[in-house]
């Protein structure tokens, strides 16, 4: 059998663990979007209808807003629009229920894998579904507004396992197609699912772990054949974040090493994600960590030297060899897409750690089972057993609590990247941002400075602090610093814009309008910001005919690029308050 019967009364501790789990991840509901990544919400365009059209237009691949190909995300995103809109408590609850899911079936898993004696199979697969449910590094994808795209991902990855595992217990075919399936809604999901195929393909060389004896074990050839189709959806994943995807890595990141330097560098990613599971105590929402164009020997060593004795270590948990090794490859395979080795967003994040944790839980379940199996020797080692349980899942439930906290807000969620890492200087921009917004500006101004100190020629740093100072009086500060931003990001909008308003608050309306122009002409998002100051800029000289037709444009391209209603709503009162004109006066022409 896939799973085997849970005994009497065992379906009440599955279900106390779910109440418990409800309990501790249900603050998350309280939190607020926090900017990172929530235009992917709050701007998108494409989640705001739910017809046969959108539908198909969301499958279809393309550039613009988002991170990569994750139709899937957005059809979940578009149904919560549809039933509550862009409020953040319906996409929270949306990623407790699929967390909650998740846990569910990651039991039914752990069932199947951590096969014992004497009840050994319940109880090892009931503590490590307590220790992947209760795990602080999990609390991203839960508080996070995008989670959803990784529980969703973990929904049909682990039902597509557990069908491949019933399919080869003998089934029927049925399980088989049920299983492609869903690999290929885990893809559409989101890409770190890619890792799928090479875990069945170990769990098969590895001897077929959890599966009855009696079953044949299939040739290399036969499992050739039968994984073939599992690789294609893969290859064509890897051809659209390839050649389809906007998304590119920045200056000082995987993308610029050499392919020696990434491999050098993997034991470092390992290690630093094992600790994470291990030690969740300094979790984050961002962590610095790039990989090196020159190769650092010394520091992969050392970082070996700790992986191997962590993978010593897991291999010692689990009873049987061949789960032993089936669950530590299972945690570097599908930590490998997120490695470095490709691009992504950033080498180490806590959702990164969603499947590899998986394997670290099966492997601390499986120690807890053998412990308990003790009992029928006569050993009193069952209660130091249950005891160290306890400990360790209330450790990680108050550490959880604890950092939900941090996903209430943009200030907290920042606040806590530069109390952890105080050199981080996207924490300090992004804090400082998020202190501005609150109306904190002598705040905002010391981390904006903070930034500059950890990188001189942080561009976005000097064009935001140009606009505070310009906002405390100090006109030729402003200046100064907007010219330093220029210097460093011609390419973006949003400084020519501030370098605009900075021109027009002296009075020097044909700097300020050329700076709004050449913003216009920037296809970053930003133009229709351009179109509206100049706008502003031409019914301030009384050109209401030129301001209108600005306006006009801001306003279409607003609606294009999907910005938030009371931005539309913004323009829209801007060209209601203009003038009633039938076409230029004599002083718009005159200005001409």
């Amino acid at each position: 059998m896939l799973v085997k019967p849970i005994k009497h009364g065992s379906s009440l501790w599955l279900v106390l663990l779910l109440l418990l789990a409800t309990a501790v991840f249900l603050p998350s509901l309280g939190g607020g979007f926090v900017g990172l990544d929530d235009r992917i919400i709050t701007e998108n365009p494409h989640i705001r209808q739910l017809t046969a059209g959108s539908i198909f237009r969301t499958f279809v691949p393309e550039g613009g807003i988002g991170s990569s190909y994750q139709p899937l995300r957005s059809l979940a995103f578009s149904l919560v629009y549809a039933v509550q809109g862009t409020r953040p408590a319906g996409f929270l609850l949306l990623n407790l229920l699929l967390y909650l899911a998740n846990i569910l079936l990651f039991f039914r898993l752990a069932s199947l894998l951590l096969d014992g004696r004497d009840g050994g199979n319940f109880v090892a697969a009931l503590a490590a579904t307590a220790l992947f449910a209760f795990h602080p590094v999990h609390v991203e994808v839960v508080s996070w507004h995008q989670g959803s795209k990784v529980t969703l991902m973990g929904l049909f990855y682990l039902c597509s396992l557990i069908c491949y595992f019933r399919f080869r217990s003998g089934r029927g075919e049925l399980f088989y197609w049920l299983c492609l399936l869903l690999f290929v809604a885990a893809l559409l999901s989101q890409p770190a699912a890619v890792s799928l195929p090479l875990v069945l393909a170990l769990w098969e060389l590895l001897g077929t772990p959890g599966l009855a004896p009696e079953r044949p074990r299939s040739s290399a050839g036969g499992t050739a054949l039968r994984l073939a189709p599992f690789f294609l959806p893969a290859a064509a994943l890897a051809f659209q974040l390839l050649f389809i995807s906007t998304v590119r890595l920045g200056a000082g990141a995987a993308g610029d090493a050499p392919l020696v330097s990434r491999l050098a560098f993997l034991p470092v990613v390992l290690g630093k994600s094992v600790l994470k599971l291990l030690l969740p105590v300094n979790l984050c929402a961002r962590y610095p960590l790039d990989v090196p164009v020159e190769l650092d020997l010394a520091r992969s060593l050392g970082w070996l030297v700790f992986c191997c004795a962590a993978g010593w270590a897991m291999l010692r948990l689990a009873r049987g060899r061949d789960t032993r090794w089936f669950l530590l490859l299972f945690f570097v395979v599908t930590l490998l897409p997120t490695s470095g080795l490709v691009e992504t967003s950033t080498l180490l994040a806590d959702r990164y750690l969603y499947l590899p944790g998986m394997a670290l839980a099966l492997a601390a379940g499986a120690g807890f089972g053998n412990l308990v199996a003790h009992r029928a020797s006569g050993k009193t080692v069952a209660p130091f057993a249950f005891a160290l349980l306890l400990l360790a899942l209330s450790a990680l439930a108050a550490f959880a609590l604890a950092r939900q906290h941090d996903w209430r807000s943009s200030a907290s969620l920042w606040g806590r990247v530069v109390k952890v890492y105080p050199a981080h200087g996207l924490g300090h921009f992004n804090l400082a941002a998020a202190l501005a917004e609150r109306g904190e500006k002598d705040k905002a101004i010391e981390h904006y400075r903070r930034a500059l100190e950890i990188n001189p020629d942080y561009g976005d740093a000097y064009a935001n602090l140009s606009t505070l100072m310009l906002g405390q009086g100090h006109a030729g500060l402003a200046r100064q610093l907007i010219g330093r931003a220029l210097r460093l990001r011609p390419d973006r909008a949003e400084v020519w814009i501030k370098r605009g308003i900075i021109m027009a608050s002296s009075g020097e309306d044909s700097l300020a309008e050329s700076s709004f122009r050449r913003a216009a002409r920037i296809d970053d998002g930003w133009a229709w910001a351009g179109h509206f100051n100049l706008g502003m800029l031409y019914a301030a000289r009384g050109q209401a005919a030129r301001a209108r037709a600005e306006l006009q444009l801001a306003l279409d391209k607003a609606i294009t690029a999907g910005k938030p209603a009371e931005t539309v709503a913004g323009i829209r009162n801007a060209l209601r308050n203009l003038p009633a004109t039938a076409g230029e006066s004599d002083n718009e022409r005159d200005q001409q």
